[in-house]
């Protein structure tokens, strides 16, 4: 039986990162089909008011870092735990892998981004 505290991680660690993942669930499921339809001169003012103002450039990287952090911490103390069966290690270190690429994933996305912020050029925005 995990210890109060990895229980705790675990369940702390899914909540925060189920918030942002849902977010992103839904912007390539839902929201970048209509985009693509409506093309990059309506999809700019909207990311621009929606991805790269506050409060968006504070809730998404703290999701995102907290998240991280928490499935960092899962996995320290599961291993301090040490009487946890075998096969709970899949999806302990599962999560902690696929959180931390989706911030090295971010590390290429945000940048491109954050150059909408000051892009109008229709051209550079349709390249980008």
């Amino acid at each position: 039986m995990p210890s109060q505290l990895t229980r705790r991680l675990v369940v702390a660690a899914t909540l925060v990162t189920s918030l942002l993942a849902s977010g992103i669930v839904h912007r390539g499921a839902i929201e970048m089909p209509a985009w693509q339809q409506t093309g990059s001169e309506a999809w700019a003012p909207f990311s621009r008011h929606a991805d790269v103002t506050f409060p968006a450039l504070i809730i998404y990287p703290l999701e995102a870092f907290t998240g991280a952090i928490l499935s960092i911490a899962t996995v320290l103390s599961f291993r301090r735990d040490g009487s946890q069966p075998r096969p709970a290690a899949l999806p302990v270190y599962a999560a902690a892998l696929m959180t931390i690429g989706g911030l090295l994933a971010t590390t290429q996305a945000a940048p491109i981004m954050l150059s909408v912020r000051d892009l109008n050029d229709v051209d550079a925005l349709q390249r980008g």
